[in-house]
């Protein structure tokens, strides 16, 4: 399977125009503070505890001041001396000046020179416009971004958004492809497809419209799910007359999937457009993923993943955004991921394959990304916070794994990521109950065909058997080869041997640096022999 064909004219807003609308989310946001009696004139000084005192920034809206303030550096509009925070001259600018006068006028202006820019625009003038409220506490993001509990203004953004339009379409073209494969080598099939958070449907649209144009329906069972009940009676009003293979429920990827009622393992494809940046912590987030997918089953990410102070200054204000725990793997500031970071942190969470979108010029905010599940999931996920008044959940007691029939060795405790002990103790991994071979490569026959970047989940080096560091969370491998997703030779993962043909058992991991370690007791195992026993992979990039 190659993932699909995409739009490659996206380079307008990403470009001349995306410049455009960052000045000019710069300059709101100076006004905007302006109002609150600060950066009126170059050579203020000030300090980050001073700024919150003087605007009387709410309890639990200090990132979102903090957001604000690298904005404004970023900007020119401050400098950093030391501790202090200094106005500069840049706010004499006379653009900047008239576009905090007359910010209507300067919108207006800007949507005439790029007409795409009209819905964020639109948007942006409304958040900051309304950013001293929320900052303060006195208006909430929802009555912000939801007015009425609308959902057209955030919908208008990324529907005429070309880079959006283009990643969406690159989602559906590898969900079509991957059905079309499965069927042409067992067409009895009827694949499974879950789409986490779809929302507004964006992405929805784009894959419901495609299946539905092949005559995939039929072979076809769509899960359209969204944590909030809202989003799901609005897909299920959107989708359900002219989809009926489509299904709709709510599913809050944070908890067990399995203890909201979905069967593990089931799917085939698990797609997600710009949500799981938005989850407290990526590795529980992946790890519920993997509940979901069958072995072998294919997760299709869609992730911003630079930042971008136009989107900071709208979706900053949503209390989600500054819901994660895992600073280690975002990019500062801000919950995304980069591109080599969510490499990093699918290879450590057992997905294996990835692959990467091509991005034209311009357009590299925004990134496709496609990844096989190794099968392997963890007994217990790594737990999320529990409300303060409800008891902590009970700790399952020491066993062996679960396992699901055909009985089979043991699956191993494995040790994921640099310095995993000191982030959670290694849970103990089971087999997904369901295994099928993924599809294999077409032939090249279409040149209109984009070809992928190749993403080792990790820096491995075959040549000395050892793992280099680790990606750094702010830049991007530049010399990934192009190949085809799945790669026909995946390349050995740095926590275990090559991989298995697929379909195949559980792999039994080693450290390259040294010898694979003996099985220890499990006082469980005492009626069973080798079929129970664990065995721990040791991470080759522990320190």
């Amino acid at each position: 399977m190659t993932p699909g064909r995409a739009a490659t004219g996206a380079g307008s807003h990403g470009g001349a125009a995306a410049a455009d609308v960052e000045t000019f989310a710069r300059r709101l946001l100076v006004g905007a503070l302006r109002t609150m009696g600060v950066l009126r004139d170059p050579g203020e000084r000030h300090t980050r505890d001073g700024l919150r005192v003087r605007l009387g920034v709410a309890a639990g809206q200090e990132r979102l001041l903090g957001l604000l303030i690298d904005v404004l550096l970023r900007g020119g509009h401050l400098r950093a001396e030391g501790a202090d925070l200094v106005t500069t001259a840049a706010l004499g600018d006379p653009q900047l000046r008239r576009c905090v006068a007359h910010p209507k006028e300067a919108a207006a202006e800007l949507t005439a020179r790029h007409p795409e820019t009209e819905a964020v625009t639109t948007l942006l003038l409304r958040c900051v416009d309304a950013l001293p409220d929320v900052l303060t506490g006195r208006r909430g993001h929802m009555d912000v971004l939801f007015p009425g509990g609308s959902f057209d203004l955030v919908e208008a953004v990324y529907a005429g958004d070309p880079v959006t339009d283009r990643c969406n379409e690159q989602v559906a073209d590898t969900v079509l492809r991957y059905v079309q494969e499965r069927l042409r080598e067992r067409p009895g099939d009827r694949i499974r497809v879950l789409e986490v958070g779809a929302g507004t449907g964006g992405t929805s649209t784009r894959v419901l419209r495609a299946l539905a144009a092949a005559g995939l329906g039929d072979h076809v069972a769509y899960l359209y799910t969204d944590v909030s009940d809202g989003f799901v009676r609005h897909g299920r009003k959107r989708f359900a007359a002219d989809h009926p293979f489509a299904d709709f429920r709510a599913l809050d990827i944070e908890r067990d999937p399995g203890e909201q009622g979905l069967e593990t393992g089931a799917h085939d494809l698990v797609l997600a457009t710009n949500v799981f940046h938005a989850t407290a912590s990526i590795d529980r987030t992946l790890a519920h993923t993997k509940r979901l997918l069958a072995t072998n089953g294919v997760l299709v990410l869609n992730e911003g993943v630079e930042l971008r102070d136009q989107m900071s200054l709208i979706f900053g204000l949503a209390t989600g955004w500054w819901l994660f725990e895992d600073a280690q793997y975002r990019l500062p500031g801000s919950p995304l991921l980069s591109t080599a970071a969510w490499r990093d942190v699918l290879a450590h969470n057992g997905f294996r394959r990835v692959a990467e979108g091509p991005r034209p010029n311009g357009g590299t905010h925004q990134c496709v990304l496609v990844a096989e599940s190794d099968g392997f999931v963890p007994v217990s996920a790594p737990s999320a916070p529990s409300a303060p008044s409800a008891p902590a959940p009970a700790r399952r007691p020491p066993g062996r794994p679960t396992r699901t029939p055909p009985r089979g060795p043991a699956a191993p405790t494995r040790s994921v990521g640099p310095n995993a002990g000191s982030r959670r103790s290694s849970p103990a991994y089971s087999k997904c109950p369901r295994t099928f071979s993924t599809p294999g490569p077409p032939s090249r026959t279409t040149a209109s065909t984009p070809s992928w970047s190749s993403a080792s989940p990790r820096n491995w080096s075959a040549s000395t058997g050892r793992c280099r560091p680790p990606c750094s969370s702010s830049t991007s491998p530049s010399n990934a080869s192009p190949v085809t997703w799945p790669p026909s030779e995946p390349g050995r993962h740095p926590h275990r041997n090559p991989l298995p043909s697929r379909g195949a058992g559980p792999v039994r991991g080693h450290s390259p640096a040294g010898p694979r370690p003996q099985p220890g007791p499990n006082p469980a195992s005492s009626r069973s022999s080798t079929a129970s026993r664990t065995r721990r992979w040791t991470a080759c990039c522990a320190s």
